[in-house]
């Protein structure tokens, strides 16, 4: 490699370094290195967490401040796997917020999910390349597998059969709450409580919704004058679909 901050890396020779670049990160986080792990990024490096290794919304800044925040959450959702994504856009230079960058998707799993992440490395004008931005996401939880590809539903659940339960009867069912308890309760039927237990729903998680309001769309109905009936079909349509 040349020694130039202007270098460009080879097809080859960019996913080598990013393959080096993810063997090192996973050994430093298992070994809990903290001095390895700030010699991977540069000295403004960011890292930025979407509920992968944090569970929180997280952006860490300064190689240091990085190095200790990984090795923190790493302890306890133990990340490792770390391997440029496949079947996804390849590693390519690209330009981000004016610099230059060797940006590659990324794919790696930890205890609770499986995860995925955005990584950009630069030259460090000494014929390697160091991180500039990383950025970890939580896909999808282990055990609660997002409904795509063959997971998919097919609706034979729902469809008509002449000597059993409708759809209606099945839905009055799951809805009673005579046989079970809900695994999550949330407290609101607003548009974010309907999101949240939809999306709950749909990895499969048996969620209710409790409100003081009587009918769904109660709290904008009851503070909007001027929304109208069709302005609420269309809420409930939306979010109950």
């Amino acid at each position: 490699m040349v020694n130039d901050d202007n270098w460009r890396p080879s097809e080859i020779e960019a996913e080598q370094a990013l393959a080096q670049w993810l063997f090192g990160f996973e050994a430093a986080l298992a070994s809990r290195d903290a001095t390895a792990l700030a010699g991977l990024f540069q000295a403004d490096g960011i890292w930025r967490d979407v509920v992968a290794l944090s569970w929180h919304l997280r952006t860490t800044v300064e190689r240091t401040a990085v190095a200790e925040a990984l090795i923190q959450e790493a302890a306890l959702t133990k990340p490792r796997g770390f391997q440029i994504a496949a079947d996804r856009t390849p590693p390519r230079w690209v330009t981000r917020a004016g610099t230059d960058t060797l940006e590659s998707l990324i794919a790696f799993e930890t205890e609770a999910g499986r995860c995925s992440g955005v990584l950009r490395l630069v030259p460090d004008g000494k014929g390697g390349m160091l991180a500039w931005t990383l950025i970890t996401n939580l896909d999808e939880l282990k055990g609660f597998e997002e409904p795509t590809g063959d997971r998919r539903p097919s609706g034979e659940n729902y469809s008509r059969s002449f000597g059993g339960d409708n759809w209606l009867d099945m839905r009055n069912a799951v809805s009673g709450y005579a046989d079970r308890d809900p695994t999550v309760i949330v407290v609101g039927g607003g548009q974010a409580g309907l999101a949240v237990a939809a999306r709950l729903g749909q990895l499969d998680i048996d969620t209710l919704i409790v409100d003081r309001h009587e009918r769904i769309g109660d709290n904008w109905r009851k503070r909007y004058q001027r929304l109208t009936k069709k302005a609420e079909a269309l809420i409930a349509s939306v979010y109950l679909a």
